[in-house]
């Protein structure tokens, strides 16, 4: 707690005496207790302040991004959009969470709208098909009737054409040959005129069925 300084004095060759100092250092011995004190106290409390800082940290940083990718991995794992990370407040790592939950909110509403187009579209499809199924079960209806038609009127018109044929071999008068004779052109010409008709009404069909199957 103090410091001794003693010093002879000197003249030439002649001892004169000493000089003697006596210094009090209780002060410094104070401050260098209380720094050791501090220092000491630094060391115990530094590994419990570093525990303390670490579980804050874990709990405003590290748990919530935990928190995250797990909950990216439920959502992966069961493809459950509605799902929503869980946001523990309002610094940069909340503001990360706010996002991501608005980006799932995002795939939630493209992914039901995705769904409900698929199933439009297949409704659409089925109508297609049923659509088109009736429209050929139709074409062939009419194709039916034109081979019909055509075969039902030909007939008497053949009958017809031969029926006049008989007659003008049985005829002998010029007049009543005339007759016949005209006869004839309006049978022949009938036939012409229906051929046409039938001719023209396929032809017709055929162009609309080719446009609908385009």
């Amino acid at each position: 707690d103090r410091m001794v300084v003693a010093e002879p004095i000197l003249r030439k060759t002649q001892h004169l005496g000493y000089v003697h100092i006596t210094t009090d250092l209780s002060s410094i011995a104070e401050r260098k207790r209380n720094w050791l004190l501090t220092s000491a106290l630094v060391i115990l409390l530094a590994p419990f302040i570093t525990y303390l800082m670490t579980l804050r940290l874990k709990r405003s940083v590290v748990q919530p991004i935990l928190d995250l990718a797990g909950v990216m991995d439920e959502v992966r794992s069961s493809n459950n959009l509605s799902l929503r990370a869980q946001v523990r407040g309002r610094d940069e790592v909340g503001s990360l969470g706010d996002s991501f939950n608005e980006m799932l909110g995002i795939i939630e509403t493209n992914n039901r709208d995705l769904e409900h187009l698929y199933r439009v579209s297949v409704e659409k499809s089925a109508e297609a098909e049923a659509s088109a199924a009736s429209l050929h079960i139709r074409n062939q209806q009419i194709k039916d009737l034109f081979g019909g038609a055509a075969h039902d009127l030909r007939q008497p018109l053949q009958a017809m054409s031969i029926f006049v044929q008989t007659l003008g071999r049985k005829i002998q008068d010029p007049e009543q040959l005339v007759i016949v004779d005209k006869l004839r052109q309006a049978t022949q010409n009938l036939s012409g005129l229906f051929k046409e008709v039938l001719d023209v009404a396929r032809y017709e069909f055929d162009q609309q069925v080719a446009a609908t199957q385009s």
